[in-house]
């Protein structure tokens, strides 16, 4: 029973969640959803201030993972959600992207062999 009721919660999990992605438009960056398009507030302000530099986007936009170095930190990954919220990917913070396929899955060179789909709620599916 309690293993159904988990594959139950989990597969509504799934359903439920909705893959977004990060793409630069206009100098700003934004979130884009089905068409919808909300800026990423706190990144955007960060540029502007100049607190981050090696701003990288994967896939030409087709994933929600965004990569940038605070000032005097090295470069780390980021998951953004539908609301431009930005989440550290632990334990993947410091994994290099490899490859985001045309599905928007993502190869990680530390990880051969699986592809993973992060959604814009932050969970990981491979």
């Amino acid at each position: 029973m309690k293993t159904a009721l988990t594959l139950i919660t989990f597969l509504l999990l799934i359903s439920t969640s909705s893959f977004a992605r990060v793409v630069h438009s206009q100098d700003k960056m934004f979130m884009e959803e089905g068409g919808n398009r909300v800026p990423l507030e706190t990144v955007n302000l960060l540029i502007k201030d100049k607190k981050i530099s090696k701003i990288k986007l994967y896939g030409e936009g087709k994933a929600n993972v965004i990569s940038f170095a605070k000032i005097g930190e090295s470069e780390k990954l980021y998951s953004v959600d539908e609301k431009g919220f930005i989440y550290s990917l632990d334990p993947f913070t410091n994994y290099r992207v490899k490859d985001v396929h045309d599905d928007g899955k993502i190869s990680f060179q530390e990880v051969p062999g699986r592809r993973y789909k992060i959604s814009s709620k932050g969970f990981f599916f491979y």
